[in-house]
């Protein structure tokens, strides 16, 4: 038994990646298939998590001043900057001040298309906070993930 992802794209199932297109050719064309049917999720990239930390330390290693001089608080300012929050956790002050609990990168906390969306858009405001691109940010932190022996595909 053969097992691959598809989408349903409104009129039929689609392979969902060239792994489960080339797992289909297998199959003659016209060849009726029985499919059971399940929802998944895509797992999480531990390589895209890893290249987003390397960014966030590049960012850090290269930082002008001290609320972006760690990792940890390049992911604050990112969380920050693309106001990911706790949507039913706000607190409210007595003087007015608003008080937001931010979400987590964790694997646990964050689905694999949420995670692209989110990262995307995090890589952007660390290449504009470095002036930069986000391909020359992605090259510079891929560069010392390597010389540190770590994957970078």
């Amino acid at each position: 038994m053969k097992e691959l992802a598809a989408q349903w794209s409104g009129e039929s199932f689609v392979p969902f990646s060239p792994d489960d297109l080339d797992a289909a050719k297998n199959f003659k064309v016209n060849q009726i298939v029985k499919l059971k049917v399940v929802g998944c999720q895509k797992q999480r990239s531990a390589s895209q998590l890893g290249l987003f930390m390397a960014c966030c330390e590049e960012v850090a290693y290269n930082a002008r001043d001290k609320g972006w001089d760690t990792k940890e608080k390049v992911k604050q300012q990112v969380k920050v900057a693309l106001h990911y929050v706790v949507p039913d956790l706000v607190v409210v002050k007595p003087d007015g001040t608003v008080i937001f609990k931010y979400r987590s990168f964790a694997f646990s906390e964050l689905k694999h298309f949420e995670a692209c969306r989110i990262f995307d858009r995090g890589l952007d405001v660390l290449a504009d906070y470095l002036k930069t691109d986000v391909d020359t940010l992605i090259a510079a932190a891929q560069e010392k993930m390597q010389k540190r022996g770590i994957r970078t595909d």
